[in-house]
């Protein structure tokens, strides 16, 4: 397993260090769609709070490149270990999953939900330039909880003009929050919770 070790001080000079490594836990299983036919080509990621796991369209990216392995023919994965790790996560085109470490740990099965959507009117506030920048935090809604996932995880952004319609495709299943990005500085922003948005599969809030 992946394992920090402090640097001791030296002692006349010369720095001595022994690294005890434990075996690295089995991280492999299979992805299945609602029907529980195996699913291939889908990314799945090991999350721990170490990761920066995003959901981007109906794939997931992460900055550590060994993080994230591709499903084969037969919807089979095998991720490499990760630190504190707290749940497995898969997307695909035909839908989202999630399963925390001691789920997966019994089952080795991930189950795609298929993805909903979400559209509405804004009316509230709008930025200089005449538009409010909406956003979805991921499993941050009063009925989330995933531990270990970045709360704005989907990375679900949409320049809206105020007073007028917009649309998230592709969401996960599950409790989110709405949200506005208010910009604080050149590089900064903050985050204005505005409404939970609750998603179902296969369904349009």
């Amino acid at each position: 397993e992946p394992v920090d070790e402090p640097i001791p001080a030296a002692v006349n000079g010369v720095i001595q260090m022994t690294i005890r490594l434990k075996p690295a836990e089995h991280w492999s299983g299979v992805v299945v769609d609602e029907a529980g036919r195996p699913v291939a080509g889908a990314t799945v990621a090991l999350t721990s709070l170490q990761e920066q796991v995003m959901l981007q369209g109906d794939r997931l990216e992460s900055w550590r490149e060994s993080a994230m392995v591709v499903t084969g023919a037969d919807g089979a994965f095998k991720l490499s270990p990760a630190q504190n790790p707290t749940g497995v996560a898969a997307a695909a085109a035909s839908g989202f999953g999630f399963m925390s470490v001691e789920e997966f740990r019994q089952a080795r099965r991930i189950r795609l939900a298929p993805f909903g959507a979400v559209e509405g009117t804004y009316r509230g506030r709008v930025d200089n330039d005449g538009t409010a920048r909406l956003s979805l935090q991921l499993f941050n809604g009063s009925g989330g909880g995933y531990v270990g996932i970045s709360g704005n995880w989907g990375g679900l952004q949409n320049p809206t003009p105020g007073g007028t319609r917009f649309s998230f495709a592709k969401v996960p299943a599950g409790s989110h929050q709405m949200i506005r990005l208010v910009q604080a500085g050149a590089n900064s922003w903050s985050h204005q919770p505005l409404t939970d948005a609750v998603i179902e599969p296969a369904r349009t809030t």
